[in-house]
């Protein structure tokens, strides 16, 4: 089997082995999940859902957004891989899958080259040419004397340490032996060339388990299983480290945030002051799922001097009334000044003639009434499908989410889809 055939044949397992990782992990299929706030993630043009997954098979995240990836030309793959055949992932960060293994081209994973052709500083030399910067004749992947298998590494006299020019080689102790195998030494790169590996200092070890090294791009080969450290470890349950997409598999459990526990580690949820649970859920009486400093949390809200509850909601005829600085917003109890630069007085939700619906807008475009945000400076309903978008993007309507616009406020309208 030539080296370029050999390359090929392990991507492909290699490959495969991802595809099944990635269904083990729920990312399989062609998208149909949200994040928190209702908004469609994961297919290919789709915003990322949590954790910087998508959920589409041949996608990977890509400026926050998903994106085809291991085809020519496209970003590799999560782990660096490329779908296409006679492809391998160049360059830094993530990567271009680009053609590899012809003269004058990039060498292909295990420093490969097609037809003999020899890898120099990873390109690929034409056999019968020269070696650049390393002398000697190419032929068979060895540079005259030195850098095939069973001979001495190349050293181009710069010091530093030698390389191996023909495929599936690695210079250890100065001579290039076979690499990329179980127990072998590590290929170029850190890589390994059998699917179930990985790198793991500088030996090629079984990877995916509990205890082992993560396979590439920090995979591990179960549900129940995250990288972190490098190691596969437990996950989903009270003090483990949150699993795939911040997700926890223990009851009354959420991926911490807020200052609650390490930001990936399974945390109790749902009490005030707690992450919100799954689908946005408080247990605590009288508390929310409310964005608190950028982030979801469950906080007391509606009475007076407490946070305003979801679509801008106090009891007792209150007033919402958002800070000038920011769009934290706070109840104010009725016969009380609103404040935060609006001169009225509270009653029944409106700020002395601003602010309920059907009104105009109070200062800084702000509306003081549940379910109702500011429009072409009047206060009108929101939430329902095809109205404004209430504060932080929230839609009251079932099925519906906030669709366009930018961020926070009456920003977006509330769709279907």
């Amino acid at each position: 089997m030539t080296s370029e055939n050999a390359t090929h044949g392990w991507v492909s397992h290699l490959t495969s082995f991802l595809v099944v990782v990635a269904a083990l992990l729920g990312c399989g299929g062609g998208g149909g999940s949200t994040l928190p706030n209702g908004t469609p993630c994961g297919a290919v043009g789709q915003a990322c859902c949590t954790g910087r997954t998508c959920t589409a098979s041949g996608a990977t995240c890509g400026n926050n957004v998903c994106q085809a990836c291991g085809g020519a030309g496209q970003p590799c793959c999560d782990g660096r891989v490329c779908s296409a055949a006679g492809m391998t992932c160049a360059g830094n960060g993530q990567g271009t899958c680009t053609a590899c293994g012809g003269a004058g081209q990039v060498c292909c994973a295990g420093s490969s080259c097609a037809g003999g052709d020899c890898c120099v500083t990873n390109t690929c030399t034409q056999s019968g040419s020269v070696c650049p910067g390393l002398g000697g004749t190419c032929s068979e992947g060895s540079c005259g004397t030195c850098g095939g298998a069973g001979q001495a590494c190349c050293s181009s006299g710069g010091g530093g340490n030698g390389e191996c020019t023909a495929g599936n080689l690695a210079c250890v102790n100065s001579n290039c032996v076979a690499c990329g195998t179980q127990g072998k030494a590590c290929c170029a790169g850190d890589t390994c060339l059998v699917s179930g590996l990985a790198c793991a200092g500088g030996t090629c070890a079984v990877c995916g388990g509990a205890g082992q090294p993560c396979c590439a791009g920090d995979i591990c080969g179960s549900s129940g299983l995250v990288c972190a450290g490098g190691s596969c470890v437990d996950c989903g349950a009270a003090g483990q480290s949150c699993c795939a997409g911040r997700t926890c598999t223990a009851s009354g459990t959420a991926c911490g945030a807020n200052g609650r526990g390490a930001a990936d580690t399974c945390v109790t949820c749902g009490g005030s002051g707690e992450p919100c649970c799954a689908s946005r859920t408080c247990t605590a009486s009288g508390a929310e799922c409310l964005t608190v400093g950028g982030g979801e949390q469950c906080a007391l809200c509606g009475g007076s001097g407490q946070a305003c509850c979801n679509s801008s909601r106090c009891d007792s005829n209150a007033c919402c009334v958002a800070s000038v600085q920011d769009d934290n917003a706070t109840c104010v109890a009725a016969g009380s000044v609103c404040g935060q630069g609006i001169a009225g007085t509270c009653s029944a939700a409106s700020c002395g003639g601003c602010g309920a619906s059907g009104q105009p807008c109070c200062a800084n475009n702000r509306c003081t009434a549940a379910s109702t945000a500011c429009s072409a400076g009047n206060c009108v309903a929101c939430g329902g499908s095809g109205q404004p978008c209430c504060a932080n993007r929230v839609c009251s309507a079932t099925g519906t989410t906030c669709q366009g616009g930018g961020g926070g406020g009456a920003t977006g309208t509330c769709q279907t889809g």
